[in-house]
């Protein structure tokens, strides 16, 4: 769902009344939407209402103009709401927002009843690379075969953590439990982040051999939009700032790092593209890149 994109149809806007008030109260909905979107005491009483698809159009909108409390707010509802598309909703606005209750939002999306939740935050679990998130993930791709997307997703996010540790949790969490073969069940999870830590040092090297063709170097930091390894952020980062290397792969490499909006390296590496833009000696090109970037990540 997706609140606040488009008009409100009356059936959605009624709740027990007649036809006529349900098309009275859509048409005010409606023009409050169009005349109401940064007027924030326009949409608390929504919050009030016993009808949830009125709840998460109050959260979208109040995100244009948040009272003060919005973010213990968006934190409250997904930990209290009823309704599975209102802390749906809440979830989004936190990670639309970049909070500083990400983290919490995500270790409470991870136990939510609805599958799309727990999907969506083991997802951005990867993006954050909070090591919080290690515990719980480990326990999902372990234990929760009935949601099988939402194993693939905590599987596809522990890839983005540091190997040892999640070798560490995944082992500590087998041993005595109930799974069949525990040992080697644990021994194969294992080798396949192993294979992944190597795949990804190996695209590392690539994206680091200035002697490799441009588009091979491109391709392999490309590959970070969707996966944000944070632990090679230092790597990256002194890749972009060496004025000797082709500028068409910083640039690349600039963009890239635009995607690590949720990252627990970001502040890392918005201090290291401000002063980087400072320099008088770097390309046009890639200083317009830069405050794209900066722009994305702030």
């Amino acid at each position: 769902m997706n609140p606040g994109n488009c008009g409100i149809p009356a059936h959605l806007a009624m709740s027990g009344g007649n036809d006529r008030d349900g098309i009275q109260q859509s048409d005010a909905l409606n023009r409050k939407l169009v005349l109401g979107r940064n007027h924030c005491e326009a949409w608390l009483p929504y919050l009030e209402s016993d009808n949830p698809n009125y709840q998460s159009i109050a959260l979208k909108m109040l995100s244009y103009d948040p009272p003060a409390n919005y973010p213990e707010l968006l934190l409250q509802t997904l930990k209290e709401s009823p309704y599975a598309s209102v802390r749906m909703q809440a979830l989004q606005r936190i990670l639309y927002s970049s909070g500083e209750h990400l983290t919490e939002a995500l270790l409470i999306g991870l136990e939510d009843p609805y599958e799309l939740i727990r999907r969506n935050a083991a997802r951005f679990a990867g993006y954050s690379g909070d090591e919080r998130l290690i515990a719980p993930l480990a326990h999902t791709l372990l234990f929760s075969n009935e949601s099988q997307r939402v194993q693939y997703a905590a599987q596809s996010s522990l890839e983005m953590f540091d190997f040892e540790k999640v070798q560490g949790e995944l082992s500590h969490q087998a041993v005595g439990s109930h799974l069949p073969d525990a040992t080697n069940t644990a021994e194969r999870v294992i080798s396949y982040f192993a294979s992944q830590k190597e795949r990804y040092g190996n695209y590392l090297t690539v994206m680091q051999d200035k002697t490799a063709k441009a588009s091979e170097r491109i391709s392999a930091i490309r590959f970070l939009r969707n996966n944000n390894n944070h632990l090679q952020v230092s790597e990256l980062l002194e890749i972009l700032a060496d004025n000797s290397d082709d500028t068409e792969v910083r640039v690349v490499l600039a963009e890239a790092l635009g995607w690590f909006r949720w990252s627990v390296k970001k502040e890392q590496i918005i201090n290291a593209l401000e002063e980087l833009r400072e320099d008088p000696s770097i390309p046009k090109v890639l200083s317009d890149e830069i405050t794209q970037t900066l722009i994305r990540l702030t």
